[in-house]
């Protein structure tokens, strides 16, 4: 399947770490992150496509494992560089942080919904603020920290937000 027709939309990166990361995460400064599972939500406005692909990259060292079936399968180039400017890059670009599985909701522009819905599954903040610096919700943070036994529910709760295409 193709995935080049995502244009815009919203989208949840599944993320593990095996151990605490304590990451520079530009203002927020450092950052200590429990190791385990953790979802980004992100949204993209346009070129939904070209910005996941930009989160499975890295700066320096092996790009995320999922990174080279994702540009086929969406369709859009690797990029040539990537500067580090969310908070989220901050966090990705550790070596311990691996994304095993990428939601993409298209055309659902329901971020800080789909947060509060996963918090409401028992989903906490990983830390006050991270990828949410220009929440008007204010939703605390978009990453968020799944406690033993939620990630079942977060499925569902993913699922439930609308057409879902999955990168595993």
């Amino acid at each position: 399947m193709n995935f080049c027709i995502v244009d815009s939309g919203t989208y949840v990166l599944w993320i593990t770490t095996p151990r605490r990361v304590i990451v520079e995460a530009g203002a927020l400064g450092r950052v200590s992150l429990a190791g385990g599972a953790h979802l980004y939500v992100g949204s993209a406005r346009r070129t939904m496509a070209a910005r996941v692909v930009r989160h499975l990259s890295r700066c320096a060292g092996v790009p995320q494992t999922l990174r080279a079936r994702s540009l086929a399968r969406l369709g859009v180039a690797a990029p040539a560089a990537k500067k580090v400017r969310w908070h989220i890059d901050h966090l990705l670009e550790h070596p311990a942080a691996r994304v095993h599985r990428v939601s993409l909701l298209p055309g659902a522009h329901c971020e800080c919904d789909l947060v509060q819905a996963l918090r409401d599954a028992g989903a906490v903040v990983a830390a006050p603020g991270f990828g949410a610096s220009d929440c008007r919700r204010r939703c605390g943070a978009h990453l968020l920290r799944m406690p033993r036994g939620t990630l079942r529910q977060a499925r569902v709760v993913v699922s439930a937000a609308g057409e879902v295409r999955e990168l595993v």
